[in-house]
C-alpha cells in the first residue's frame, strides 16, 4: 500500500491507496484497535472513498506529523459535506503528486527533508482543528459503517 498519513496535533488525516483487499483489511485492523483495551484512535470517519484508480499517486508509504503554523486551509465557507472532503481529497493527492514530481521517497530522502516539503504543502491546503472537524458531519460514515 502507498499513501500519506498526516499528524495534525490530536488529528491525523489518512490517504491509502492500495487493492481493495489490503486496504479493507487495514481498515478492520484500525476499527478493531479502537474497540480493543489500548485504542490507537478513538473515532474515525471516511470522507472519501474511490474503489478504482487506474494511476497511483504516491509511490510509498509516508507517515508525518506535522506542526502546521497558521490556521490552515478554512472550510467554514463551503456548504456541503462533500466540498470538504473533496477538498481535503484534492489537497491531499496534491501533496502526493508534488512529492513524486520533486523525486521524494523514503529511499532517497530523509524523514527531515519529506517532512519539510509536506509541511509547506500542506500548511495552506489542509484543514486544522475545528475546521478539520466540521469535514465530519452527520452525512459521513464512521469506519465501522463502512465496514
Amino acid at each position: 500500500m502507498t499513501g500519506l498519513k498526516l499528524i495534525l496535533n490530536n488529528l491525523s488525516i489518512h490517504l491509502i491507496e492500495g487493492e481493495q483487499a489490503s486496504v479493507r483489511r487495514l481498515l478492520r485492523n484500525i476499527n478493531q484497535h479502537m474497540h480493543g483495551t489500548t485504542p490507537f484512535y478513538s473515532s474515525c470517519w471516511v470522507l472519501h472513498f474511490v474503489d478504482e484508480q487506474p494511476t497511483r499517486i504516491f509511490n510509498s508509504w509516508i507517515c508525518k506529523s506535522v506542526a502546521m503554523g497558521g490556521n490552515g486551509k478554512s472550510l467554514k465557507d463551503m456548504t456541503t459535506q462533500m466540498d470538504k472532503a473533496w477538498t481535503i481529497y484534492d489537497a491531499m493527492s496534491e501533496i502526493g503528486r508534488q512529492l513524486t514530481a520533486k523525486g521524494f521517497s523514503t529511499a532517497t530522502h530523509g524523514p527531515t527533508q519529506i517532512a519539510q516539503f509536506v509541511k509547506s504543502l500542506a500548511n495552506d491546503t489542509i484543514p486544522i482543528g475545528d475546521d478539520l472537524m466540521s469535514a465530519a458531519g452527520d452525512s459521513e460514515m464512521t469506519l465501522n459503517e463502512f465496514l
